[in-house]
């Protein structure tokens, strides 16, 4: 029995680790070289510039990065960023027009003055206006009128476009990936929700394995 036990506990612990390893990969880091921006490239460089550490300091009025892939009209991805700025500013998808694609993420609406961030968040691209797909990830101003402060970005990364689960008249049970998807797609910071997942499935697994080595014990 105790054989057993180790062997079912090993199992779910090789699982959580396969599992974390793959919630990480999904993370792409967008390169921060002033060079490989699509927006704010050819600012001057006391607006746009690259650190001696690599990081990327923006004051200007926008800049953006380019997406890795395309973004389709009703596809999703998770964005992470973190830094520092000396003010507010905003984050949303544009296409290669400019065209604002996805609600607009504003730092001061969620708590953000000044100082350290660190901010994880999904934008959906919502078709407004059949404008088609998203290119780029966009920073800019928190007026339209107005500069960002020293933001100093030190990660960009972000998700592989994904489906967020879509209305269904059917009565079959969704698919696991698509009800994976609309938990994700709610605007959120910090670590993904999928985690606590697999730390609950980590809990049970060794709850299950006191309760029965307590049992084996008292035989």
């Amino acid at each position: 029995m105790k054989k057993l036990v180790a062997i079912v506990l090993s199992l779910t612990m090789l699982l959580f680790g396969s599992s974390m390893a793959a919630l990480a990969e999904e993370e792409i880091p967008l390169s921060l070289n002033k060079d490989d921006l699509a927006r704010g490239k050819t600012a001057y460089k006391l607006m746009v510039y690259n650190k001696d550490d690599g990081t990327l300091v923006a004051d200007g009025q926008n800049i953006s990065f380019p997406l890795p892939e395309p973004v389709a009209p009703g596809q999703s991805i998770t964005v992470t960023v973190k830094g520092t700025s000396d003010g507010d500013f905003r984050i949303w998808l544009i296409n290669s027009d400019e065209k604002t694609m996805s609600d607009i993420y504003q730092m001061s609406a969620n708590g953000f003055t000044s100082g350290a961030f660190e901010v994880t968040t999904t934008f959906t691209n919502l078709e407004k206006e059949a404008k088609g797909d998203v290119t780029e990830l966009f920073f800019k101003a928190p007026t339209w009128d107005g500069k960002i402060e020293n933001l100093n970005l030190t990660y960009v990364a972000v998700s592989k476009p994904f489906t967020a689960g879509a209305a269904d008249n059917t009565t079959e049970e969704p698919a696991p990936e698509a009800t994976e998807a609309a938990t994700s797609a709610a605007p959120k910071t910090g670590v993904k929700s999928n985690a606590y997942a697999y730390l609950a499935l980590m809990a049970v697994a060794c709850a299950g394995f006191v309760v029965t080595k307590k049992k084996v014990l008292s035989k």
